[in-house]
């Protein structure tokens, strides 16, 4: 998960660069400039790149959320001493499994 981790964590500052990048050909997109000819595709790709925004910032902090939930675990097993303790681990780990299939699922179907 760690290459997972490194994605949504340069994903913001790359969009946000291509949004500049966009932006400022967007200044040139009047009808006697270099890019008046792609002011439409210009125009879509600013809108797809705030979209994209919003669906990486919500899918970043669930992954956060995850990941200290994993950690927060970690500890209540080397803490757990019956095996009451460890079933609720068991319980909250199949929890867990169930909320990240959701996740990802969702992450899969909001790319088609």
């Amino acid at each position: 998960m760690t290459h997972l981790s490194e994605l949504l964590d340069k994903l913001p500052s790359l969009i946000k660069s291509l949004k500049n990048t966009l932006t400022e050909m967007r200044e040139g997109t009047n009808p006697d400039d270099d890019y008046f000819e792609r002011k439409d595709e210009i125009e879509e790709q600013l809108e797809e790149l705030s979209e994209i925004t919003n669906t990486v910032d919500k899918y970043g902090g669930q992954f956060d959320l995850f990941k200290k939930g994993r950690e927060q675990m970690k500890a209540n097993i080397k803490k757990a001493s019956t095996l009451e303790s460890l079933q609720k681990i068991s319980e909250q780990l199949n929890n867990q499994k169930g909320e990240l299939t959701n996740l990802f699922t969702d992450a899969l179907d909001t790319q088609e």
